[in-house]
C-alpha cells in the first residue's frame, strides 16, 4: 500500500502542471459564474466606481519596491545552491518587510479617508471602496508570498489544491454576500479569498518563520527587484490605460459595462500566467544546471506549445461562453460582448508568448524588460485613442485597440529574443503561435458556418483535445530537448 502512494505521488508530481491547469480552470470557472452572477445584481455605474477604485489596489501593489518579485527570483536559485541559511533570512525579511508595508498603508487611508475625505463630501461608495482596498492589499499580498513559497519549494500539488479550495469557498460566500448586500459583497469577496488562502498555505509556507529584517538582504532584494517593479507598474500602467480611456472619453456607466471585456481578458490570461509561472521555475531552475540559453530557449519553446495549446482552450471557451451567458443572465451588459470577443481574440497570442517572455527575467535583461513594456504602454495608449477619436466613443474601439498592443507585444519580445540569442524568430513563433493558431482559427470558422452554437463550441473543444494529446505525447511539434524536463 505504500509503495502504491509513493506511486501515485510520483506519478502526480511528474505531471504537476496538468494539475495546477486544472485547478486554474476550475477556478477560472468559478471566477466566470461569480462575474455573471454579480452583474444580475449591481448595476453597471456601481461596478464602475468599483473598477476605479480596484485602480488604486494595482498602483499600490508598488510599494514594496520589488521585494516580492526578487524573492520569486532569487529564492529559488539560493535554495537550489544548497544555502538554506540565506533563504531563510530572505523569507524572513521579504514576509516583514511586506507586513510592515501595507499595515502602514491601510492605516493612512483609513486616516486620510477620516479626515480628509470624508469633510470634503466624497460619495461613501468611494470612501468605502478605498478602505477595502487597503485591506485587501495586506491580506492578498500576503497570500501572494505564501502562494510563490509553496510553489518555489516544489508544492504545485498543494497550491493547486489550496487555490482551488480557497477560490470556490470564497466564490459561495461571495455569490451570497452579493446577492444580499450589493456592491460591498464585492470587496468582501475579494477580502475573503486570500484569508482563506494565508490560514490553509500556514503549514507549507509560513511554518518556523521569524518577524526579522535583515537590512543588506532587504537592500540587495530591493536592487534586485526594483527593475522588475518598474517593469511590472508600466505593465499595470499599460493595463490600465484603457480604463483611463473610457473614463476620459466615456463615463462611469461605460467602465462598468467594460468589465465584461475584463471578464473575457482576465479568462484568457489567467490560465498561461499561471502555467507559465510553474515552468518558470522549471526552465529557471533547466538553465542553473546546464547554463546554456540555447538550451533554456529550446526548453522554453518545449513548454510553450502547452501553454499555447491551453490558451486556446480558454480562447475558445470564452469566445462561445460570453455571448450565451451575457444573454442569459445579464442582458444589461450586452453592449460589452462584442469588445470582449474583441479582445479575447488579440490577448491571445500575447498569453501563447508569456514563457518566452521569462527569459528577459531568468537572463536579467531588466532594461529590455523596461523598454518592452513602455513600448507595449505607448501601443495601447495610441492605438485606443486613436480608434476612439476615429471610429467614436464606443468600448469597442478601445478594444480593438488595446487587443492589437498586446499582439504586436508578443511579437516583439519574440524578435527580441531572436536577435540576442541568434534563435530563429519562426521557430519560436511555431511554438507559441502555431498550436494556437490551428485551433482557433477553424473555430471561429465554425463559429460562423454553423448557426447552432453549441455544435460548433463541441466541435472546436474536440479540435482543441485532439491537439493537446499530439503535443502532450510530442507527436507534433516535436522538441528535442525532452532529457531536461522534469
Amino acid at each position: 500500500m505504500e509503495k502504491l502512494l509513493l506511486k501515485i505521488k510520483d506519478k502526480l508530481k511528474s505531471i504537476d502542471y496538468l494539475t495546477v491547469t486544472a485547478s486554474t480552470v476550475i477556478c477560472a470557472l468559478f471566477s466566470f459564474i461569480y462575474s455573471v452572477y454579480t452583474k444580475k445584481y449591481v448595476e453597471p455605474y456601481e461596478f464602475g466606481i468599483f473598477s476605479t477604485c480596484t485602480i488604486l489596489q494595482n498602483y499600490l501593489g508598488y510599494a514594496q519596491f520589488g521585494v516580492l518579485s526578487a524573492y520569486n527570483r532569487d529564492y529559488p536559485r539560493i535554495l537550489g545552491e544548497g544555502n538554506l541559511d540565506r533563504a531563510k533570512k530572505l523569507r524572513d525579511t521579504t514576509f516583514t518587510f511586506l507586513l510592515i508595508v501595507y499595515s502602514f498603508i491601510l492605516v493612512i487611508i483609513i486616516i486620510l479617508m477620516v479626515a480628509w475625505f470624508i469633510p470634503h463630501g466624497l460619495e461613501y461608495r468611494y470612501l468605502l471602496g478605498y478602505i477595502f482596498v487597503g485591506a485587501i492589499l495586506l491580506f492578498e499580498t500576503t497570500s501572494s508570498f505564501c502562494l510563490y513559497t509553496a510553489r518555489i519549494r516544489g508544492n504545485y500539488n498543494y497550491s493547486a489544491a489550496i487555490e482551488l479550495c480557497r477560490t470556490g469557498l470564497g466564490t459561495i460566500v461571495g455569490l451570497v454576500l452579493v446577492k444580499n448586500i450589493g456592491y460591498y459583497g464585492l470587496y468582501l469577496k475579494l477580502l475573503i479569498i486570500p484569508i482563506l488562502g494565508i490560514l490553509l498555505y500556514i503549514p507549507k509556507s509560513l511554518e518556523k518563520l521569524k518577524l526579522r529584517i535583515d537590512k543588506i538582504i532587504l537592500k540587495n532584494a530591493v536592487i534586485s527587484g526594483l527593475p522588475l517593479m518598474i517593469n511590472s507598474l508600466i505593465y499595470t500602467i499599460m493595463a490600465s490605460v484603457d480604463k483611463f480611456v473610457i473614463l476620459f472619453f466615456m463615463d462611469t456607466e461605460a467602465l462598468g459595462v467594460y468589465t465584461v471585456p475584463q471578464m473575457g481578458f482576465n479568462t484568457i490570461v489567467l490560465i498561461p500566467q499561471t502555467i507559465s509561472q510553474i515552468f518558470y521555475y522549471k526552465a529557471s531552475g533547466i538553465y542553473g544546471k546546464t547554463n546554456s540559453e540555447k538550451v533554456l530557449t529550446e526548453v522554453c519553446g518545449h513548454y510553450s506549445k502547452i501553454i499555447s495549446i491551453c490558451t486556446a482552450a480558454s480562447v475558445v471557451c470564452a469566445f462561445y461562453g460570453l455571448p450565451i451567458f451575457v444573454k442569459l443572465f445579464m442582458p444589461k451588459y450586452a453592449s460589452g460582448i462584442k469588445p470582449a470577443q474583441i479582445l479575447i481574440i488579440g490577448v491571445a497570442l500575447y498569453g501563447a508568448t508569456l514563457l518566452y517572455g521569462n527569459i528577459f527575467s531568468i537572463l536579467k535583461w531588466n532594461s529590455e524588460l523596461i523598454t518592452t513594456s513602455i513600448i507595449l504602454c505607448m501601443f495601447n495608449a495610441v492605438f485606443s485613442v486613436s480608434f476612439v477619436l476615429i471610429n467614436g466613443r464606443f468600448i469597442e474601439n478601445v478594444a480593438v485597440g488595446t487587443a492589437i498592443s498586446y499582439a504586436l507585444y508578443g511579437m516583439i519580445l519574440l524578435r527580441i529574443i531572436s536577435k540576442k540569442l541568434h534563435v530563429e524568430m519562426k521557430s519560436m513563433m511555431r511554438f507559441s503561435f502555431l498550436p494556437l493558431l490551428i485551433t482557433v482559427v477553424p473555430s471561429l470558422i465554425l463559429y460562423v458556418i454553423i448557426p447552432n452554437i453549441y455544435i460548433s463550441l463541441t466541435l472546436s473543444l474536440a479540435l482543441v483535445t485532439v491537439t493537446f494529446l499530439l503535443i502532450w505525447r510530442n507527436k507534433i511539434l516535436k522538441s528535442s530537448v525532452t532529457q531536461y524536463i522534469v
